[in-house]
């Protein structure tokens, strides 16, 4: 107890309750703290990118790297721009893809070996090419596009763990997703039917599935 009382001599006093920077709430909910850095350009922008951001991140990301680099927040900025690059990714983490992610069809057929996630989102597709080339794909992203069904050559894709099917014009759960048993994400939103989802949730039952 005396070497404590004799530590608590030497730290410094800190200030129990320190002043909060206060908050700008935006439209999704979560707020921004108002730049001291940038003036009212950076903090117009930051609104403007965070209202958008939730319905169209592609659109909204550029907007709010530029608004962090006028408000000197770089590592900010550097965090928008791989969300932006890889929306799909649960964290942004510099060493996780730092190779493999593809959002050009045709480079990542040029490479296919190296291809671990492949992202085609809002590119008006109606269908997808051959997929069975991608065998060290694990992830898949298309939402936003065209698409009624999955190619069965995605069977040959058996370490893909996550795919993202939001807002294409699904009647049903396409009937190869039922024989990739390693899947642990499958992203349907309201492309198709609640008994649907539930048939896919009995067939994958260690897989989140919405």
């Amino acid at each position: 107890m005396r070497a404590l009382e004799d530590l608590e001599k030497t730290l410094p006093i800190c200030e129990a309750n320190p002043a909060r920077s206060s908050v700008v709430q935006t439209g999704e909910g979560m707020g921004i703290v108002p730049p001291e850095i940038g003036g009212d350009e950076a903090r117009e922008q930051l609104l403007r990118g965070k209202e958008m951001w939730i319905r169209n991140p592609r659109e909204a990301g550029p907007i709010l790297e530029k608004a962090y680099l006028l408000a000197d927040r770089p590592v900010l900025a550097s965090i928008v721009s791989a969300h932006t690059s890889n929306p799909v990714l649960p964290k942004v983490d510099i060493l996780e893809y730092p190779r493999g992610s593809y959002h050009s069809l045709e480079q990542a057929m040029a490479e296919s070996a190296d291809v671990k996630l492949l992202g085609l989102a809002d590119a008006g597709l109606k269908e997808l090419p051959d997929l069975s080339i991608f065998t060290n794909l694990e992830e898949l992203t298309v939402y936003g596009n065209q698409l009624v069904d999955l190619p069965s050559s995605l069977r040959a894709c058996q370490k893909l763990k996550r795919i993202n099917l939001f807002r294409n014009p699904l009647h049903k759960v396409p009937d190869v997703l039922f024989d990739l048993p390693q899947l642990e994400q499958v992203i349907l939103g309201n492309s198709v039917s609640e008994d649907e989802l539930k048939r896919l949730r009995e067939a994958l039952p260690k897989a989140e599935v919405r």
